[in-house]
C-alpha cells in the first residue's frame, strides 16, 4: 500500500500558508513513513521513519517491542518569527495564551532586522523499543527577548544501553560561558516506562562550569518577584552526584558585581554571593548588597551530622539598609546579629534556636507611606480573557474520614493535628531583651522581646512573645506624650491580633495637668481612655491637647464647653493635619478653627507660635465680619494677641487690632 499526500500554500485556523508532503509505503515486511514541510523556501520540519514489520504486526502488543526501527528527523534552521503558527491553534487559543502571559495582553513587538531565536534540530534513534538508542542535538542562535540579545545555545543528548547524557553550552553576548554536562542511569525501555519510574531513585552525575556568565538572560523572562536581574555566574567544579531524590552537591559557586530588582521590595546593586559546598559543609562565605545610601552583609555556615542534618549559624549586619515594601520605604535598618540552630533534612525543618540582635536602629522616613491596594485578589473575583478564567480554579480532593470516623489531618492518642512533612517549616527565637530602637521625626521608643518570643512559618505565620516598652516618647497633635515602660504588645499567634496594653503620659507644666492616655484591645478591636491628674473632664483634657490650654480662652474661667466650643476644638484636632502641612514652610505651633453661628459667618481663626513655654505670639481673624453694623465696627476683624504666664495661675495678656481696639489684662486663675 502507498499513500501520497501533496499541500501547496495550505493553511488552517488561520496558520501562515505552508507547502506540505506526505508519504506512506507499507508491505508485508516494512512499513515507512516520510514528512517534509516548507514555507517557501525554509524547510521546517522533515521526518523519515521505518519500522521492519508489518502494520499488523505493530498491533501485537508483545512484538511491537522488538521490532527494528529507524528514525531521522530535522528541523531548521528557523527563526521563532517562522515558527510562529506552526502548531494548529485556534484565534481564541492563541488569545487566552498571550492573555496568561501576566494576565495581561502583550503589547506587539516591532521586528528587528536579525532574527531572533534561530533554532536547529537533529534527532537519530535506532534499535528496538526494548533497546532503543537516540542521539539528538538542538542549538539555538541569537536567543533574544525582546530587544536584548543573549547570545546562543546547544544541547546534545545520547541514550544507549540505559545510560543518559548529556552536554549543553550556553553562551551570553559578552564570550561568558555555561557549561553543564551529566549522566544518569536509568533504563527507558518500553516495558520499563510501562511499569513507571520512579525519578527520586534515578543516580545522577552532572558537573556545572560557568566563566563570567552574565545573567541578564533571566530579565523579563517572568521568574517570580525578579523584575531585572544582571552579574557575572562563575562556577568552578560544580557537581551533583548521588540520586534525584538525594543529591550530593560540591563545588563553589560565586555571583560577582550583581543587580537585581525585585516587585515590591527594591533595587539591589553590588550584590556579591560566594556559596562552597561539599558533603560535609555548606558555606556561606559572603553574601552582601547595597542599596540607597546603606548596604548589608551575611555569612552562615552548616555543618552536617551523622544523621544527615545541619547545624546551622553565621552573622549578620545592616548599615542603614532601606527595608522596601510595596515599592516604598519602610524602614532604613541598622543592625548586627548573630544566630545558631539546625537543619532538618527529612522533615524540611529549619530550626534557628538562637537569633541574637543586641543592639537595632529602625529609622522611620519622614515622608508618609501612600496607601496602596492590597495586591492579593479578593475572593470570588474571576478574571476572564475570551470567555475563558485566566487562572482556573483547582479541583481540592474532597476530605473523607478515616474507618474510625476521625477526621483527617488529625492524629489518635491526643497527639492533635498531624503536620504535612512536605511543607517547610521555618521557625525563629529571637534573643533581643533591649535595645530595640524605633525611630523617627515623631517618636523615639526603645523595645525589647521577651524570653523565648518566636516566630514560626509554614503555611501561615505564627507569632508568640511580648514586646516590651521600656522607654520613649511620641509626639500626637504637636504634645510629647512619655510611654511608660509597663506598656506591652503581646502575640498569641497570628500577627495581625496582639494583644495590646500601652499608656502614654503628657506632662503639660503651664498648666499643672498630666493626661494619661490608656490603649487597650486586641488587632483593630482596641480602645483609647485619657485620664489626668487632676482629675478633668474629658472635654477638657481634649481641649488642652488640642491648644495646650485647659480652657478656649485664656481670659476666661470656666472649666466647660458649650457646643461651640466643642467643635472649635474639633477644629483644632482637623486643623491638626493642616498645620503638620504647613510646619514645613511656616513655624507655627496652633492652628485653631471656631465655627460660627450662622455657619461661615462668624468663624474664627487663629494661628499662633509659642516662642517659650510661656510667651505666646497668636493672630486671629473673624470671617465675614461686616465692619459697618453698629454692633461689630468696633471689634476687630483681624488682631494680634500676646501671651505671658507667669505661673499657671498669674498672667498677662494684651491685644490689639484693625479697629483700632486693643487691651491689656492681668489674669489669676484658680481651679477648684
Amino acid at each position: 500500500m502507498q499513500v501520497e499526500l501533496k499541500a501547496q500554500k495550505a493553511t488552517v485556523n488561520g496558520l501562515v500558508p505552508m507547502d506540505a508532503e506526505f508519504g506512506l509505503d507499507a508491505s508485508a515486511s516494512a512499513v515507512k513513513v516520510r514528512l517534509v514541510a516548507r514555507r517557501e523556501e525554509n524547510l521546517l520540519a522533515q521526518v523519515t521513519a521505518s519500522v521492519n514489520a508489518s502494520l499488523a504486526a505493530l498491533q501485537d502488543q508483545d512484538v511491537v517491542g522488538r521490532v527494528p526501527f529507524t528514525l531521522d528527523a530535522k528541523a531548521g534552521p528557523i527563526s521563532q518569527r517562522e515558527l510562529e503558527g506552526l502548531a494548529s491553534v485556534s484565534p481564541k487559543a492563541g488569545l487566552l495564551a498571550r492573555c496568561r502571559m501576566g494576565g495581561r495582553l502583550l503589547p506587539q513587538q516591532a521586528p528587528s532586522d536579525t532574527p531572533q531565536n534561530v533554532l536547529a534540530l537533529s534527532l537519530r534513534a535506532r534499535g528496538t523499543l526494548e533497546e532503543p538508542q537516540v542521539d539528538l542535538t538542538a542549538s539555538v542562535q541569537n536567543i533574544g527577548v525582546e530587544q536584548m540579545g543573549l547570545g546562543h545555545a546547544s544541547l546534545h543528548y545520547t541514550y544507549a544501553s540505559a545510560k543518559n547524557a548529556f552536554e549543553a553550552l550556553l553562551t551570553s553576548p559578552n564570550g561568558g560561558t555555561l557549561m553543564a554536562r551529566g549522566s544518569a542511569r536509568q533504563e527507558l525501555s518500553l516495558p520499563v516506562m510501562r511499569k513507571g519510574i520512579n525519578p527520586n531513585t534515578i543516580p545522577i552525575e552532572v558537573e556545572l562550569d560557568s566563566h563570567q556568565f552574565d545573567l541578564s538572560f533571566l530579565s523579563g523572562s517572568q521568574l517570580p518577584m525578579v523584575r531585572s536581574i544582571g552579574g557575572d555566574l562563575v562556577m568552578d567544579k560544580f557537581r551533583v552526584t548521588g540520586t534525584v531524590g538525594s543529591p550530593v552537591i560540591k563545588g563553589r559557586m560565586e555571583w560577582n558585581q550583581g543587580v537585581v530588582a525585585l516587585d515590591g521590595y527594591g533595587d539591589y546593586h553590588d550584590v556579591h554571593l560566594a556559596l562552597s559546598v561539599d558533603d560535609q559543609r555548606m558555606e556561606l562565605t559572603d553574601f552582601s548588597a547595597k542599596s540607597g545610601g546603606g548596604g548589608m552583609k551575611l555569612s552562615a555556615r552548616g555543618d552536617r551530622t551523622s544523621s544527615g542534618d545541619y547545624t546551622l549559624s553565621g552573622k549578620g549586619q545592616m548599615d542603614d539598609f532601606p527595608l522596601v515594601m510595596d515599592d516604598q520605604l519602610f524602614a532604613l535598618l541598622q543592625l548586627r546579629t548573630e544566630f545558631d540552630g539546625a537543619i532538618s533534612k527529612s522533615t524540611q525543618f529549619v530550626d534557628i534556636k538562637n537569633l541574637s540582635i543586641p543592639e537595632a536602629h529602625f529609622k522611620l522616613p519622614d515622608a508618609k507611606r501612600k496607601d496602596v491596594q492590597a495586591l492579593e485578589r479578593p475572593e470570588g473575583i474571576v478574571l476572564t480573557c475570551a470567555g475563558e478564567p485566566l487562572h482556573p480554579p483547582k479541583d481540592k480532593p474532597e476530605a473523607t474520614a478515616s474507618a474510625d470516623g476521625t477526621p483527617p489531618g488529625s492524629a489518635t492518642g491526643g497527639a492533635g493535628p498531624s503536620r504535612d512533612d512536605s511543607v517547610r517549616r521555618i521557625r525563629i527565637a529571637l534573643n533581643a531583651p533591649r535595645n530595640l530602637w524605633v525611630q523617627g521625626s515623631d517618636m523615639n521608643v526603645e523595645l525589647g522581646l521577651s524570653e523565648n518570643f518566636r516566630v514560626e512559618t509554614a503555611d501561615t505565620t505564627l507569632i508568640n512573645g511580648t514586646v516590651h516598652v521600656w522607654r520613649g516618647d511620641v509626639a500626637v497633635l504637636g504634645r510629647r506624650f512619655n510611654i511608660q515602660n509597663s506598656s506591652q504588645v503581646s502575640f498569641t499567634g497570628p500577627p495581625l491580633a496582639p494583644y495590646i496594653n500601652a499608656t502614654a503620659e503628657y506632662n503639660n507644666e503651664n498648666a499643672g495637668v498630666k493626661v494619661y492616655v490608656a490603649i487597650r484591645g486586641q488587632g483593630k478591636d482596641f480602645t483609647i481612655k485619657p485620664t489626668s491628674d487632676p482629675v478633668l473632664p474629658e472635654t477638657d483634657i481634649y481641649t488642652l491637647l488640642a491648644t495646650g490650654r485647659r480652657t478656649l480662652k485664656a481670659s476666661s474661667g470656666a472649666s466647660s464647653m458649650n457646643q461651640g466650643q466643642v467643635a472649635s476644638v474639633l477644629g483644632s484636632v482637623l486643623a491638626s493635619q493642616a498645620k503638620k502641612t504647613l510646619s514645613a514652610k511656616v513655624p507655627l505651633d496652633v492652628l485653631s478653627i471656631e465655627s460660627g453661628d450662622e455657619g461661615l459667618a462668624g468663624s474664627r481663626v487663629e494661628v499662633g507660635k509659642y516662642f517659650t513655654d510661656k510667651l505666646y505670639l497668636g493672630s486671629t481673624a473673624r470671617l465675614g465680619t461686616p465692619q459697618n453694623q453698629s454692633t461689630t465696627r468696633r471689634e476687630n476683624a483681624y488682631s494680634v494677641r500676646l501671651e505671658y504666664q507667669f505661673n499657671p495661675s498669674w498672667g498677662v495678656e494684651a491685644q490689639y487690632g484693625d479697629a483700632q481696639v486693643g487691651g491689656a489684662d492681668f489674669i489669676w486663675r484658680k481651679e477648684y
